[in-house]
């Protein structure tokens, strides 16, 4: 089991914002990796993710068909990790 700790972050139309959150969480020291759920953005938001980061080993992207909102977004995050919290 991956004892890694996960930051979730969720993203709709976040732009510049979620860039600047991606790169302070990993610019960490933390033995973590971020996992980016994104709400169907139309801002290109995603596309500008996966190329900017797409590479980074400790980065998980679920691109999701439709804004599910906050919680269910956040719920598919955590059904993606094998930690039990």
């Amino acid at each position: 089991m991956d004892n890694r700790t996960r930051a979730i972050i969720i993203n709709f139309n976040a732009g510049a914002a979620l860039l600047r959150c991606v790169a302070s969480v990993l610019a960490t020291h933390e033995a973590l990796t971020v996992v980016v759920a994104d709400n169907d953005s139309t801002d290109k938001s995603c596309e500008v993710l996966r190329s900017r980061f797409g590479s980074a080993p400790r980065l998980s992207i679920l691109e999701n068909s439709l804004n599910l909102g906050f919680g269910p977004a956040v719920n598919a995050c955590a059904q993606s990790v094998s930690e039990p919290y």
